[in-house]
């Protein structure tokens, strides 16, 4: 296969194709590396040698309505170097971290998730709801992971009623900026017990001295407000 054909459509830069492969609705492309690494990432000697190899399936983009898998062979060197003992298989641009799909194919599913469902995403792709779900998820982490209490120093907690049943949820905000900053179930103390944690320990609430405002009925926040993190002056309103 054209090698300008598998850099645009998958963005394969360092990568040639052996052979395809055709089952059913898919398209199975054979790839390895084209060039083997000639130094030591380690020690930085000429002497890397290769040292087996494991093949590994990767679904990419899909094109003209066929899945796509990416099977590679994945070289493990070794260096022959008496004082260095690096022995590692060969990096993967192409996927993040150990996942069995590629980065354009991740990006591919959160765009559809934008106005499809996890289910019918799954289904179009010929994937599993779980691969699309990990996907999905990976991509909330960073924009949606706990938010930094880095200059926060004035805070409002409200409860609110999420439907009938008496069912509630606890929301914590910056006053000065709107934005949330913790959500906990329930209306008692206990909800607020997670606030804080899994933030940024550089701007922990161990250096927070906000402004709280509370209702006037509230003693699970008033209690809440007198631990040692939140010592300051209370604002309290009612409704």
């Amino acid at each position: 296969m054209n090698s300008s054909f598998l850099y645009h459509a998958w963005g394969l830069y360092h990568h040639k194709c052996l052979r395809e492969e055709y089952k059913g609705n898919t398209i199975i492309l054979h790839i390895e590396s084209k060039r083997a690494p000639k130094y030591c990432p380690k020690c930085g000697h000429p002497h890397l040698v290769k040292n087996g190899f494991r093949t590994r399936d990767f679904i990419s983009l899909p094109i003209g309505g066929k899945k796509v898998i990416l099977r590679m062979k994945v070289r493990r060197y070794k260096c022959k170097c008496a004082d260095c003992d690096y022995d590692c298989q060969e990096r993967i641009s192409f996927a993040p971290g150990s996942h069995s799909y590629t980065r354009r194919f991740a990006r591919y599913v959160v765009d559809l998730l934008k106005g499809m469902t996890l289910k019918d995403t799954a289904h179009l792709l010929g994937v599993s709801w779980d691969t699309i779900k990990e996907i999905h998820t990976q991509h909330l982490v960073c924009p949606y992971a706990p938010p930094s209490l880095e200059g926060v120093d004035s805070i409002g907690i409200d409860e609110f009623a999420v439907r009938k049943g008496h069912v509630y949820k606890t929301i914590v905000v910056d006053l000065k900026s709107g934005r949330i900053l913790h959500v906990g179930q329930g209306k008692a103390a206990d909800a607020l017990a997670g606030f804080g944690k899994g933030s940024d320990e550089r701007s922990s609430t161990s250096s927070i001295s906000p402004q709280i405002s509370l209702p006037l009925s509230s003693p699970p926040y008033l209690k809440t407000a007198r631990t040692p993190c939140m010592s300051s002056t209370i604002f309290m309103w009612s409704n």
